[in-house]
């Protein structure tokens, strides 16, 4: 085997050993904030419903924020309900594409319960 070659070869490896390690500290940094990501809908599924009809609008949620319907108006945790509906179907197509972390099953325990 030439020199070249050899140096060539030494090269590939260095680069198949940086793109391994690249790859696996990918994949950490993913997992730590798909974990933070649940741990922010746990949060939200542990706060209490917000009152549209008696709360000033800068004290809301720019995503709980649109105009309810009558019946909502009564009673806010059917906003409450639909919003953590539409939060919930999110993660679960995330998961889909991210695949699960050690989270969801405490998170989605609380879900079931709480909606």
């Amino acid at each position: 085997m030439e020199s070249s070659e050899l140096i060539h070869l030494t090269k590939v490896r260095k680069n198949n050993a940086t793109e391994r390690r690249d790859r696996k500290t990918f994949r950490c940094l993913l997992h730590d904030k798909w974990t933070q990501v649940w741990a922010m809908f746990d949060r939200e599924i542990a706060m209490p419903p917000v009152d549209v009809a008696n709360s000033p609008y800068d004290e809301i949620p720019a995503d709980r924020l649109r105009l309810p319907r009558q019946d909502e108006l009564r009673d806010p945790e059917i906003i409450r309900r639909n919003y953590l509906k539409r939060l919930h179907r999110m993660m679960i197509d995330t998961s889909d594409w991210l695949g699960d972390c050690d989270a969801p099953h405490e998170v989605l325990a609380k879900y079931s319960a709480t909606v």
